[in-house]
């Protein structure tokens, strides 16, 4: 600037530069001269601005306004708020509140109000000139700590100019009160609240500033102070900012200033206002104080078992979380049974949330009250994984709420006319006449301006009735709720939040100068003064962002629902999970893809590597072209992975159709998985699944997915109702837990599986309604699975007998779904697998025979199982042979039960053929039996022929028929008719029958240390091969359980016991799925035709 000299102040990197007259500048280069900057610390320039303007303020007025004005032009303030300034220089708390004392503190030089926000020059902020907003004015209540006078502290060190007078009155005023007789017994240390602010040292101690009487009216004072502030920065009235609100809503005692909001004019009604308000609530805290005094309670009259380190002196207020609201009923009820007085029981006083609570009493109840909750709960590192979801405890959090009067309960009654008539006769009345904007009611939202008498209802509302919280924030339609509660991040605001997660509603925090990555969810008092709706928090809305909507394809003009899965898949909502041995049917996995939807080929009956390529090439031979396939393949079993994998990876690069992968059986570790997800990315596939079965390990799929770099996810979740290997948790309690984590990665497409059957069970978690009974947002599913239901269908290579088995089954409701744990209940039972992992299964001869084994044998320890099962040979032997699908092997030809070591070599051979050939179907069970038997025939030429020839009779007798084997041995060696088994062949028998590579042999051969994986392993897939059961008796079968060497996690049988599962029992799976594919979009059609476009 001409005639300008230009004044620099530097320090490290930071850099500032003043142009002002030359006399003025030589004043300014004093004052940089002699400013005193610590050297060691790193600042930016805005806070070297700042820190040269508030040492330029206390020492030449003309020189700040200069700093002022510079400050000013370099940011663009006013236009650009100081509060967004800041925000944009992602300043520390610290140093946020250095800029913003610095820039205050000229508010009240005439000269420099052209650098301030003003109603006539600046336009108002975005939130508050947007008409389409509904704002919602919060006011929080007790914060249970005595933090509210440091926040005082900083408002008033901040903001000095603005606040002064204001907080200079509001302290004489209460430092008044404090002499009225019948308050002044419970303010031992006075209420000198000014000097407290000026000078902390002087402050009292935590005890008495948490204290009712003291508490209740500087709470109430720190909001007052926030609504100040908001208004005199904004440039309005306090009356012009009540006005951009369309509802005002408060917690506890926060009905009190709520109330005072909704009538607030001008400068001289917030004063008056104020007094009238904080005279009541100290009435309030001081009066029941005296009622109710503290009782003198250590902590070592409690139990000393249920005491923790951080507890606090007991209080008469119980902070409860982490129960639900029935359990906690029921457990009140049970307490109170025990307690005799009356005034001794203890009641809910305040609902902050769906599982957190306030419980109040006498301070003696409190104390026992802790003790029974902290009994009940289970400790945090406590492992319950293995437990029931319905019988675990849940961990409870227990604690005393700092603050020394029980409110919000009965015990109050009497305080609230007392508290009343001293209101009345100070007059301290405030009318609903005056109310300008709806006041919602903590206890269940209703517009309190209906009150008869606003001042009495406001006593009673923090004395005696209980506070709703989710109920009261819920009752008036909002798109913003404005938080001037006290703790910032760590206030209401948080509390609020946890109530709308997920409605599309930001929480602002007026009492948060700066972001902080923890609390992203939260806005900051930046919000308020934000130009643009863009650059202002928002929060996400699940039901708009994640419900299903409607698409019309332009090649075919057709609707369908879209999803996140949809468009992952381009395909359906609807698909059809690996399933063995269902879904392990090429020719019905072709059926339900060229359909159109999505299924996955189930890799539990593949043994081997050669046979992964030859069933991949005759399923790709039957899919129409542009299909893929999706290998459902089992991570825990290390075999299987091993060459199933790598199989299709090789395939892909081949040419053959595979599209993704569905890793079941547990979810790989970090490291693992990114690995795994880099070479199905650098192979050309599209997708990838996981199958987390907790809570823990869907974080750990959320944690993969947000770097896999933008990776197709599908993240199936089936819990523990669904059938086969399963966890023992709840379908719904971990989605509610880890939702909005879920949500927050835009690579995952969530699909809900838990025994599904038709569609009137999914649709609910299509459109999210199912998450609302548990007080909840809508939590919309990107798709459903569908297992145990298309085993019926009438593709599925499920035996008739079976399908009849599984369609006559009564099933479970959804309450009832752990039940079977214990018994059998709607013909399902639960047993345990080779890899002690439940499996929901049929209640067939079988399965109750599988269950005992395991409550009997396998669940003891290792080393005396052996001696067990020796003892009850007999009776396990007659069980295996009338009604498990693998009976003994050892058998004479007149019937007779032997060892094997009492068998010929040819009944063995006569034995093996019978139990591993379908005669009438003139074919081996599998390929494999084939070289089993032949091993053994060339054994046993080799036990019978002393002279080695060029050619062996296994080799010739290859293309033999396999029923004539035995007599072509014994009219080889006619020893062998005769000859018992030597104890060497017998253990190359057992060998044979243990020998990996093959399919597991379809008989017990021996009672031994292995028993377990003879007894269990791969015994559900005859459930689609009947003829290869002794008798051909379905109820043999395991059903429905999974083959442990197919996929651990999916769906096999937990039965829904639908009609529509009997009804429609033999549809095809086409048909099937599509019936409930229809059934969603009709039901969408109706809810959102409006929205339907063409892609």
């Amino acid at each position: 600037m001409n005639g300008n000299t230009v004044v620099g102040l530097t320090h490290g990197s930071a850099v500032v530069r003043i142009a002002t007259s030359t006399v003025l500048a030589q004043q300014l280069q004093s004052l940089v001269d002699n400013i005193l900057i610590d050297k060691n610390t790193v600042i930016s320039s805005i806070e070297l601005h700042a820190q040269l303007l508030e040492y330029c303020a206390a020492r030449n007025q003309d020189a700040a306004l200069v700093v002022l004005e510079a400050l000013c032009q370099a940011h663009n303030i006013p236009i650009t708020d100081i509060h967004v300034v800041i925000q944009q220089n992602t300043l520390n708390e610290d140093a946020a509140r250095l800029v913003l004392r610095a820039y205050y503190s000229l508010w009240n030089i005439a000269a420099a109000h052209r650098c301030y926000r003003s109603a006539k020059h600046t336009p108002p902020p975005a939130l508050f000139s947007t008409d389409s907003l509904q704002l919602t004015a919060m006011f929080g209540g007790q914060p249970g700590s005595s933090s509210y006078l440091a926040e005082a502290r900083w408002l008033l060190d901040v903001y000095r100019p603005l606040l002064s007078d204001y907080v200079t009155r509001m302290a004489l005023f209460l430092k008044c009160q404090v002499r009225d007789a019948r308050l002044a017994p419970v303010y031992k240390k006075g209420l000198d609240l000014l000097q407290w602010l000026t000078r902390p040292e002087s402050a009292p101690d935590a005890e008495y500033l948490v204290s009712a009487p003291v508490s209740m009216p500087l709470t109430g004072l720190v909001q007052l102070m926030q609504i100040t502030v908001l208004q005199k920065t904004l440039g309005v009235s306090p009356g012009d900012l009540a006005q951009y609100f369309n509802a005002v809503a408060g917690h506890s005692q926060g009905i009190a200033i709520a109330t005072v909001f909704s009538m607030l004019s001008d400068e001289q009604s917030l004063g008056e206002l104020s007094t009238k308000v904080l005279g009541i609530l100290m009435l309030i805290g001081a009066l029941p104080q005296i009622q109710h005094p503290s009782y003198s309670f250590v902590n070592n009259t409690a139990n000393p078992q249920f005491i923790q380190p951080t507890d606090s002196a007991p209080r008469p207020m119980v902070y409860v979380r982490g129960i639900a609201r029935m359990a906690l009923d029921e457990l009140l009820y049970e307490f109170n049974d025990d307690q005799l007085p009356e005034d001794e029981h203890v009641h809910i006083a305040v609902v902050n949330s769906y599982d957190q609570f306030v419980v109040a009493g006498t301070v003696k109840s409190a104390v026992r009250l802790v003790e029974v909750l902290r009994s009940r709960s289970a400790q945090p590192e406590e492992d319950q994984s293995k437990v029931p979801f319905s019988k675990r405890k849940p961990i409870i959090t227990a604690s005393y709420v700092d603050i020394t009067v029980p409110y919000h309960c009965s015990l109050l009654a009497n305080a609230v006319f007392m508290v009343y008539d001293i209101a009345q006769e100070k007059q301290w009345v405030l009318a609903a006449s005056d109310m300008r904007l709806p006041v919602c009611a903590s206890n269940d939202g209703h517009d309190i301006r209906e009150e008869a008498d606003i001042t009495r209802y406001i006593i009673e509302s923090i004395c005696v009735l209980p506070v709703d919280w989710p109920r009261a924030i819920a009752s008036h339609e909002t798109t913003h709720i404005i938080d001037f509660g006290t703790g910032g991040f760590a206030g209401f605001g948080q509390l609020a939040y946890k109530n709308v997660e997920g409605r599309g509603i930001p929480v602002i925090c007026t009492g948060a100068l700066v972001a902080q990555p923890q609390h992203a969810h939260l806005g900051t008092k930046a919000d308020l003064y934000q130009s643009e709706m863009g650059s202002i928090t928002n929060a996400p809305n699940w039901l708009t962002e994640f419900g299903p909507k409607l698409v019309r394809t332009a090649h075919d003009s057709k609707v369908h629902i879209d999803t996140r899965m949809q468009r992952t898949l381009g395909m359906p909502t609807v698909m059809v999970a690996g399933m063995t041995p269902t879904t392990g049917n090429e020719a019905f996995v072709a059926a339900i893809n060229n359909a159109g939807y999505h299924v996955e080929f189930a890799g539990g009956t593949i043994n081997s590597d050669a046979e992964v390529k030859e069933r991949f090439i005759g399923l790709a031979a039957q899919l129409e072209p542009g299909k893929g396939i999706t290998l459902n393949c089992i991570y825990i079993n290390p075999r299987q992975w091993g060459f199933q994998y790598p199989a299709l990876l090789r395939m892909r690069k081949e040419g053959l159709p595979i599209a993704g992968l569905c890793i079941g059986g547990g979810v790989p570790s970090f490291e693992n998985a990114l690995n795994i997800i880099n070479e199905l990315r650098a192979g050309g596939f599209r997708h990838v699944s996981f199958k987390p079965g907790t809570a823990e390990s869907i974080r750990n799929v959320v944690q993969i997915a947000k770097a896999s770099d933008g990776f197709p996810i599908l993240l199936q979740w089936t819990g523990g109702r669904a059938g086969g290997h399963h966890s023992f948790e709840d379908f719904h309690q971990p989605i509610l837990e880890t939702y909005a984590a879920i949500r927050a990665c835009d690579n995952i497409a969530l699909v809900a599986g838990s025994g599904f059957g038709d569609a009137e069970g999914t649709l609910p978690y299509i459109t999210g309604d199912w998450s609302q009974c548990f007080g909840r947002a809508p939590m919309p599913f990107d798709g459903v699975l569908l297992g145990s239901r298309v085993m019926v269908a009438k593709e599925a290579g499920t035996s008739l007998g079976a399908k009849e088995l599984i369609v006559a089954a009564s099933g479970l409701t959804d309450s009832e779904w752990d039940t079977t744990y214990k018994s059998s209940q709607g013909n399902v039972l639960t047993v345990t697998s080779e890899y002690g992992e439940l499996n929901h299964m049929l209640d067939t001869r079988a399965a109750r025979f599988s269950q005992i084994i395991h409550k009997s044998v396998l669940s003891k320890p290792r080393d005396k199982r052996l001696s067990i099962l020796l003892a009850r040979k007999d009776e396990i032997i007659a069980r295996l042979n009338s009604d498990h699908v693998r009976p003994w092997f050892g058998r004479k030809p007149d019937g007779r039960v032997v060892d094997l070591e009492d068998m010929t070599y040819a009944e063995v051979v006569s034995r093996a053929v019978d139990l591993m050939y379908i005669k009438h179907q003139q074919r081996w069970i599998n390929n494999t039996y084939q070289r089993f038997v032949l091993d053994f025939i060339g054994r046993t030429e080799r036990r019978m022929c002393s002279v080695t020839t060029d050619t062996s009779l296994a080799s010739e007798l290859d293309s033999a028929d396999p029923l004539s084997l035995a007599e072509c041995v014994i009219k080889a060696y006619p020893a062998a008719e005769m000859q018992l088994l030597m104890s060497e062949d017998v253990q190359f028998f057992i060998a044979l029958c243990k020998r990996r590579g093959q399919k597991p042999v379809p008989f017990i051969p021996v009672i031994d240390a292995d028993f377990g994986m003879l007894f269990l392993k791969d015994t559900t897939w005859q459930s689609d091969g009947v003829e290869t059961i002794v008798d051909q008796d379905p109820q043999r079968n395991s059903m429905a359980s999974i083959d442990p060497a197919g996929d651990a996690d999916d769906d096999c049988v937990f039965f829904v016991s639908l009609a529509a599962l009997s009804q429609s029992a033999f549809r095809d799976p086409a048909n099937l799925i599509s019936g409930v594919c229809l059934c969603h979009l009709y039901c969408a059609l109706a809810c959102f035709i409006s929205v339907a476009f063409i892609i």
